[in-house]
């Protein structure tokens, strides 16, 4: 075997090392091969150009990283055994597998935390520790015999798969090496680790066979990597030469290389090599770093020559994206980016969906993501619609529900359909409910079809069973299924796994499909390189830019494994398993590789404030070791604190420069010169000259400062504040709505009074809130009223139905109450269970606690009936009025509504009206909450028309009749079963009448401003649209008189 070559070259300052890899690339034989080996690709790929460009030409030069090449030199050693290599996806998948199948006894002390969330990503990864450090579960029992009982488990579950982890690859390739028959994949004669890491025994075993096999081998490691460096030497490599400098040296930059964590220097003056800033905010941070990246490419600097090196990229790297793509700058990603996968999403949301067995919000989830494929282009299908057909069915979930619910639906309007014809065959809300039968059909067709499909996924399956089902499905439902069926194909090596169930599935899958990778550029030249800070290794840059510099961000927190404690890794394998000690050792490389990557300066930076705790950052004590080797003296943080706010000038409020010349796009510019203005106080002509441009250039700018001028500063009312000074059109539209064209019912008028713009949204325009299909976990009071109205009109409805002239039923007597209440637990029992069908509570305990309190106040409802004999007698329930036919109304509703004197068109439903014998009639309006109208009031302001409308559309109904009074009676305990009686006297037509003038000149000078009365806004469903200051800015303006009358009539 020939004699080992391998030399060492160790440096704090990526350039020297790469220098020295360059010229031992260039020594090489012509035309000899060569592998360089580096931590990620870019450093070799970079190393190889740079060569070729010397050498002119090059033939053989090859680059990978260590794990690639240990899979490459292992092929033919796991072929001829059977095995193929597990991924990350997999070690998770026979780990889980492993936990299943030990009961908690063999888990010993681990059965205690097995069904937390993490355990076994957790445990996963101390196996792997052990197995990478070279320990064997015989090894491992004498200290800790459950993590041993466990890593065999493990170990059985890889070979029983036939499956290779990461500690099966080095040991597989390493035998490869070692064996003289053997042919392992490709391995050259030369070899250049390029800054690769070696921190595992595995790894270092590996690299040790390599050297043995007589390869020549130079090794480039920066200074601080103790691991890797005595990996090599344990190995046979020796130190290689470098060219000394006699003298110091003088650039802060090269002091920061040379005493960075050692020794200061002799202290020097400041040099702009070495600085430090702070922003306000990671978001700001990375907008500074964008401004200086503008600068440094003004001054000469090309982008490729710099570096932002992150020790938290994922955290970083949204800011960045955003602050890069805002200043014109492109950025090159060491990790690519990945961005959101609408398909993906589509395909979790319907697994969820079988997962939550078959939940209508998922699939609802499914469609609104816009991926149902297209049934081609002559199709009428719309699934954008089928949403609120889900809520109207009110499916929720369940396989048969959907079923059920759907049918329920579609017979609904049907018997819509044929009552609306047989009214009036031209109605126009025919062509409305045929549209919705059509998307009914529609969404039958497609969902019932695709849920059976879902229905038959394996309850429990192996891995290949699983990805046979899901290509299968991805194909079927999604209109681009190919990052999907992408994602599945990197899971075939999982094939012999399992079985798992859908959960498990779900738990792999959704971080793979979530987001799907963007396709990225094939080199980095022409744009700023971001990655984290290992990607940089065997790389070397002009300008490194290092965010994050703050407490606890750089260096994070440092904790021990909590499966494998610090003293048990003592025990197994002293400096074989990493320990704090040694993390705290790589944090200090990993600032040591940042720093040692810039050849002319080096920008550290931190956030000061931590926007996720509101509170304020002090910069990390690394700056402060930085600044002392480049500096020779060792500040405080307090002033490290006061020199980087001065540097950045970056102000927490106003996301924009001092200067205009020094914004990074157009919204930075537009804020510098507003900024310009205040600080220089001018006004008048002279700022309309200096910002006019921002009017001119954005008109959304010019459109938002009216409109917030208008609604705060404008002491009338105008067209910002709600429906005001309509043009001749728009009031020859709102005409068509005027209470006199068009019917409307005592609630919606109620909201006039309340404010009229939320009027003119909730009966005019119709806006409702969103409506999702799930169940609910309590009654709301909306709910619970209608719970209660149901009960009574079906109980009423009965007991006038059963009613004879010899055994009555109505009214309620002592005679009588024992057979009333027998219908009420009847009555009670079926409307409550047609209710939990639609509803689908969450909680059986609460419904049904919810389901006593109703029954409790029916109960007493009916008592007092009982014992408080009147000379009314029930006989209308429900009776409507201009709404459409409806079995749960009284058979004598009216389609027409109402035309009442005072002018108004209205409709709706009384919930009762009696009659005495005398014929004389009173309208009663049940309510379920709160007793809430004053003594002797007639419509409380226009809060309270129910009694005075509904009796006048009684007395309409029933011209013959007299109609004594309307009143509210509060049914239940909450609101102490209370009347509030109105009779139909002058002063009800009077208020009456004023209601119909107030309104109808509201019509007719177009004039609905968003006006609420005090606390209106509270509960109100329009919020979002008119903002949280209404109450306060509209009191800057005059109230309309005519809504004053309102408001103040008792």
């Amino acid at each position: 075997m020939p004699a080992p070559s391998a030399r060492l070259i160790v440096s704090p300052t990526a350039a020297v090392r790469f220098d020295a890899a360059r010229k031992w690339l260039e020594d090489q034989p012509s035309g000899a091969g060569a592998t360089v080996i580096g931590e990620t690709l870019s450093g070799p790929h970079e190393l190889l150009l740079r060569g070729a460009r010397t050498a002119g030409a090059a033939m053989g030069w090859r680059r990978t990283t260590l794990p690639l090449l240990a899979r490459d030199v292992a092929l033919s050693r796991l072929a001829a055994d059977g095995r193929a290599i597990g991924d990350a996806v997999a070690r998770d998948a026979v780990v889980a597998r492993a936990l299943a199948g030990l009961d908690r006894r063999q888990l010993g002390r681990l059965a205690a935390v097995s069904d937390t969330p993490g355990f076994v990503r957790a445990v996963g990864g101390a196996v792997d520790a052990l197995r990478m450090a070279g320990l064997t579960p015989s090894g491992v029992a004498p200290v800790d015999a459950d993590l041993a009982a466990f890593q065999e488990a493990v170990e059985a579950e890889w070979r029983a798969a036939g499956l290779a982890d990461r500690a099966g690859v080095f040991e597989a390739a390493r035998s490869a090496l070692h064996d003289p028959d053997a042919r392992p994949g490709i391995v050259d004669d030369r070899f250049l680790m390029l800054d690769a890491r070696i921190w595992t025994e595995l790894e270092g075993r590996f690299v040790a066979a390599l050297i043995e096999r007589g390869c020549d081998l130079l090794a480039t490691v920066p200074e601080g990597d103790d691991r890797t460096l005595r990996a090599l030497e344990e190995a046979g490599a020796r130190p290689g030469a470098l060219p000394r400098a006699d003298d110091p040296p003088v650039g802060a930059i090269q002091r920061l290389h040379a005493h960075l964590f050692g020794p200061a220097p002799s202290e020097s003056a400041a040099d702009d090599a070495v600085t430090v800033f702070s922003a306000p905010g990671e978001g700001r941070e990375a907008v500074e770093i964008a401004r200086r990246l503008t600068s440094l490419a003004e001054a000469g600097t090309p982008f490729d020559r710099c570096a932002i090196l992150l020790r938290q990229p994922e955290d970083y790297r949204p800011y960045l994206e955003e602050a890069l793509n805002r200043a014109g700058i492109r950025p090159w990603f060491a990790r690519g980016v990945r961005r959101p996968d609408p398909a993906g999403r589509a395909f979790l949301a319907l697994l969820r969906c079988r997962a939550e067995d078959y939940s209508a919000l998922r699939f609802s989830e499914y469609v609104s993501i816009g991926e149902v494929p297209d049934e081609g282009e002559d199709s009428e299908r719309v699934p954008r619609r089928w949403e609120q057909l889900l809520v109207d069915a009110a499916v929720v979930g369940g396989l048969e529900r959907w079923e059920r619910r759907l049918d329920g639906l579609a017979a609904e309007l049907e018997f819509k359909r044929d009552a609306l014809e047989a009214e009036d065959g031209e109605n126009p809300r025919l062509a409305r409910i045929d549209g919705m039968r059509a998307n009914l059909a529609f969404l039958r067709a497609y969902a019932l079809p695709l849920l059976s499909a879902l229905s038959e996924l394996p309850a429990e399956a192996r891995w290949e069973r699983w990805l046979a089902a899901l290509n299968a499905l991805a194909a079927r439902s999604l209109r681009r299924p190919r990052n999907v069926l992408a994602a599945l194909s990197e899971l075939t090596p999982m094939g012999p796994l399992g079985p798992v169930e859908l959960d498990e599935v779900l738990r792999v899958l959704t971080p793979r499909l979530l987001e799907a990778p963007e396709l990225r550029p094939a080199n980095r030249y022409g744009r700023v390189f971001v990655g984290p800070i290992d990607a940089a290794r065997g790389l070397a840059f002009d300008v490194v830019f290092v965010p994050g510099m703050a407490e606890r961000l750089f260096p994070p927190k440092i904790g021990e494994d909590p499966i494998l404690l610090d003293e048990m890794r003592h025990r197994l394998a002293p400096g074989r398993l990493r320990t704090n000690r040694d993390r705290v050792r790589q944090e200090r490389l990993a600032f040591r590789l940042a720093v040692g990557a810039a050849r002319k300066q080096v920008v550290l930076s931190y956030p000061r404030i931590d926007a996720m705790k509101t509170r304020p950052r002090v910069p990390s004590f690394y700056a402060l070791e930085a600044m002392q080797a480049a500096e020779g003296r060792l500040s405080g943080f307090e002033e490290l604190q006061q020199r980087a706010e001065k540097v950045s000038e970056a102000r927490i409020g106003w996301p924009a420069p001092k200067s205009r010349a020094q914004a990074i796009d157009e919204a930075e510019y537009d804020l510098a010169v507003l900024d310009e203005l205040d600080r220089h106080d001018l006004r008048g002509e002279r700022a309309v000259k200096a910002a006019g441009h921002l009017l001119h250039s954005n008109p959304h700018l010019a459109r938002a400062l009216r409109f917030r001028a208008y609604r705060w500063e404008v002491p009338r009312w105008t067209w910002a504040d709600g429906l005001v000074q309509l043009s001749e059109r728009a009031a020859g539209a709102l005409a068509e709505q005027s209470p006199g064209a068009r019917p409307y019912s005592a609630t919606a008028l109620q909201h006039f009074a309340a404010c009229p713009y939320r009027f003119y949204l909730q009966a005019i325009q119709g806006l409702r809130p969103r409506e999702a299909p799930i169940g609910i976990e309590a009654l709301d009071p909306l709910q619970r009223g209608s719970l209660v109205h149901q009960v009574q009109f079906e109980l009423l409805t009965r007991l006038q139905a059963e009613s004879t002239k010899d055994r009555p039923l109505l009214p309620v007597g002592p005679e009588n109450d024992a057979r009333v209440s027998e219908l009420l637990e009847e009555v009670l029992e079926k409307v409550a269970g047609d209710f939990r069908d639609r509803l689908v509570p969450a909680i059986d305990r609460v419904w049904d606690d919810g389901i006593e309190a109703i029954r409790q106040d029916l109960r007493e409802w009916l008592q007092r009936e009982s014992d408080s004999p009147s000379p009314f007698e029930p006989w209308r329930f429900e009776l409507s009025f201009g709404l459409p036919r409806d079995p749960d109304r009284d058979a004598h509703s009216v389609a027409e509504p109402v035309d009442l004197a005072a002018g108004l068109k209205l409709r709706g439903a009384i919930d009762l009206i009696e009659r005495t014998p005398a014929g004389v009639l009173r309208v009663t309006d049940h309510k379920t909450g709160r007793y809430r109208a004053k003594a002797g009031a007639t419509i409380q302001g226009g809060e309270l028309l129910q009694p005075v409308l509904y009796a006048l559309a009684a007395q309409a109904l029933f011209p013959e009749q007299p109609v004594e009074s309307g009143r509210l009676y509060y049914c239940t305990a909450d609101g102490e079963f209370r009347d509030h009686v109105v009779p139909l006297d002058d002063r009800a037509l009077q208020a009456a009448g004023l209601l119909s003038e107030i309104v109808s000149g509201a019509f007719e000078a177009g004039s609905f401003p968003a006006l609420p009365r005090e606390d209106a806004c509270r509960w109100c469903d329009y919020r979002q649209v008119c903002g949280p200051d209404e109450e306060l800015r509209t009191r800057r303006k005059p109230p309309p008189v005519d809504l004053r009358r309102l408001r103040e009539y008792p």
